[in-house]
């Protein structure tokens, strides 16, 4: 399915692929020139986004992919430069496969075109990887979550050159591990204090999964060293240092633009000042876009331009809704587990979702806007799995540690529905989409 999705969504039509892609070639330390941060590339890679047809397809549902211009051309690097002057606030890791396969495909003498989706592919590899891993940790965290990898977004993310695929399997890996933790698992164990190092490099809204953790130690009781205490904490310590220096290294837009349009100190300031107002502003910004955020959830790919049918955006819906109810209903068996779920997804999955709107209103929103611009549905998506993830985590010990065998038959089932759902919307939206007459 995923290898279908790679070659089916054209060159560049993952949001923010472009930035991505420049980001991937360079890979280590963003580049200052001008007074700006960015990354420095070769400008046969501009020219290569232009062979695209980037520009006659986003934000156009007319403009079509033409696959024999994208290789109409054979490009490689050259030494004239170009300059992306927007440095990308993410930090390496999330780029290790596709930036690997990049150099390997230049290394082998490859055209750039082929570079690009050996670039695809290594990313996929790289979350197939972290995916595998996660299983090998908690079998039932992975099973709970398989239909949702399936969702035609997270395959959308996970295809293309992006940072956002490692979050996703990132966070699977997490919570898996946490859950492994929990019950005791020697290797959950042995690989916690990397695992939440790797968790690091997701975006900063994620962090209050964190709060995971010490549910999972607590759980350990003293059978834990406090050497082992301790490096979890440098590995939480290590990931912001290296979260600070990418975040403090990046230039969104000229400081002129930043100063004139967006002022985040400012903009903090008044959710400090008036937070009803805010509370306000939120609601606000819910009751005009939450169509928007349905659809950029479950299926809306390219670059938010092919929105699912309404009838399938109410399948995945209430797909969804079952599946966290019936997942609930299995694994929390009594009341302390209730309790627990309920208490982390509070402290876990609200603060999350308030740090999306906050995070948005305070870097993209203008000064005192009525409404918060640039929040996407596809922003939620770890948050919805780590919801999805908790009844497995809190369920007692002493109880259930995975699915009966009919339940892993429903999850299964959930998967392949869910994998239907995205073969029609492939098929009827997307194709006709990019190729269509």
């Amino acid at each position: 399915m995923y290898l279908g999705w790679l070659a089916l969504i054209p060159p560049f039509q993952v949001p923010d692929e472009p930035a991505h892609y420049f980001k991937a070639t360079t890979l280590l330390l963003p580049d200052y020139v001008n007074g700006q941060y960015g990354h420095l590339s070769s400008a046969s890679a501009e020219k290569l986004v232009k062979l695209s047809q980037f520009d006659k397809i986003v934000g156009n549902p007319s403009g079509k992919y033409d696959s024999a211009l994208f290789f109409s051309i054979p490009l490689y690097p050259t030494a004239e430069p170009f300059f992306y002057a927007s440095a990308l606030p993410y930090t390496p890791l999330p780029y290790v496969g596709s930036g690997l396969a990049y150099q390997a495909a230049q290394a082998a003498g490859a055209t750039l075109q082929n570079a690009f989706y050996s670039m695809r592919l290594g990313g996929l590899l790289f979350v197939a990887v972290i995916l595998w891993f996660a299983y090998r940790n908690s079998p039932a965290v992975v099973l709970v979550l398989s239909p949702l990898m399936a969702v035609p977004m997270v395959v959308n993310q996970v295809i293309g050159i992006s940072a956002d695929g490692y979050s996703l399997a990132v966070t699977v890996l997490f919570l898996a591990v946490v859950h492994g933790t929990v019950q005791g698992r020697s290797l959950s164990l042995m690989v916690l204090p990397w695992v939440v190092f790797a968790f690091m490099s997701v975006k900063p809204v994620y962090f209050p999964l964190l709060l995971l953790l010490p549910y999972a130690l607590f759980k350990q009781g003293k059978g834990l060293k406090w050497a082992y205490r301790l490096a979890v904490v440098v590995s939480l310590l290590a990931g912001l240092g290296l979260q600070h220096f990418y975040l403090t290294h990046k230039t969104a837009n000229p400081a002129s633009t930043m100063e004139a349009v967006f002022q985040p100190d400012k903009q903090f300031q008044y959710i400090l000042n008036h937070p009803l107002d805010y509370a306000g502003t939120l609601g606000r910004t819910w009751a005009i876009n939450k169509e928007h955020y349905k659809a950029s959830l479950f299926g809306n790919v390219g670059w938010l331009d092919t929105p699912a049918s309404p009838r399938l955006m109410m399948a995945f819906q209430w797909f969804m809704l079952l599946h966290l109810v019936f997942t609930a209903g299995y694994y929390l068996r009594d009341r302390r587990a209730v309790l627990n779920a309920t208490a982390g997804a509070v402290l876990v999955v609200l603060p999350s979702v308030l740090l999306v709107f906050t995070s948005m209103y305070v870097f993209w929103t203008p000064l005192w806007g009525d409404v918060i611009e640039g929040v996407q549905g596809r922003y939620f998506l770890p948050i919805l799995m780590a919801l999805a993830a908790l009844p497995v985590i809190f369920a007692n010990r002493e109880g259930v540690v995975i699915a009966s065998e009919r339940m892993q038959l429903g999850y299964y089932l959930a998967m392949i529905f869910v994998m239907a759902l995205a073969l029609i919307y492939a098929v009827t939206q997307v194709y006709p989409r990019f190729y269509g007459a």
